[in-house]
């Protein structure tokens, strides 16, 4: 899928739009991502594919890690600012009412989400 960015203030993050169908969903993978880089994983490249049978998926690389702009090694965000960040995405894929799928510590700021923007949240998926 084509890389995309958006911005969270100062932050560039980079996502991926990729499925089709009437579902919204966002994928916040786990600390440890970089968007190209899953793709050649032949398992996770079969594992997005089939997230994109179910529907609209934006995937993204969230702010420190793989694509998205670094952070300083002092620099440890709250939740709330990763939450701000998860939103610029949901925000820049058009989504209304989306599917929060959390990989591991990733589950925090997606439930986070969703209770902060429970109109904009159909559902909660925490891995």
């Amino acid at each position: 899928p084509d890389l995309q960015y958006t911005r969270n203030g100062e932050v560039a993050l980079a996502f991926q739009l990729f499925g089709s169908g009437p579902l919204e969903l966002v994928y916040a993978p786990q600390w440890i991502n970089n968007l190209e880089l899953a793709w050649t994983n032949p398992l996770f490249a079969r594992f997005l594919t089939r997230l994109g049978s179910l529907g609209r998926v934006a995937f993204f690389d969230r702010r420190g890690t793989g694509l998205s702009d670094r952070l300083a090694a002092t620099d440890a965000p709250p939740l709330e600012t990763l939450m701000d960040d998860l939103e610029a995405v949901v925000d820049a894929a058009g989504f209304e009412r989306a599917v929060l799928f959390g990989g591991s510590d990733a589950a925090s700021v997606c439930a986070l989400f969703a209770a902060t923007h429970p109109a904009r949240t159909s559902a909660l998926i925490a891995y």
